[in-house]
């Protein structure tokens, strides 16, 4: 980064940037091979990548926006994978196409989550 480029950053999240700043400092007093520009580098990245997650985040599309999809979610027998496909499902009324590696759990997962479904299935 340049100076150029880490003006706007610096007064659009100040917070942000002190925090990235300190982490810099931090990293260069722990590691003196490294030089400052590529602490800043680094520090800059950081800020920039948490203050796009923290500020950035879009929201899911109404469920009446997605209603007429078909959603196809890998390793969805359990996990972050199971617990996406559920919510698809009992929250957003969609038609969720379940892949597992093996079809008894996957069948049990498709069971669970048609139990607690109003509108939407998994299969």
């Amino acid at each position: 980064f340049r100076v150029g480029e880490l003006v706007p950053i610096m007064n659009t999240y100040p917070l942000e940037f002190k925090t990235g700043l300190i982490g810099a400092v931090s990293l260069r007093l722990m590691l003196p091979n490294r030089s400052i520009s590529q602490l800043v580098h680094v520090s800059a990245l950081i800020a920039l990548v948490y203050a796009m997650d923290a500020y950035l985040i879009k929201p899911l599309p109404a469920a009446s926006e997605i209603s007429t999809q078909t959603i196809f979610i890998t390793g969805a027998n359990s996990g972050v994978g199971f617990e996406t496909a559920r919510q698809l499902v009992v929250n957003y009324g969609l038609n969720v196409i379940l892949g597992c590696r093996s079809p008894a759990k996957c069948n049990a997962a498709v069971n669970a989550i048609n139990a607690n479904a109003n509108e939407g299935s998994a299969s």
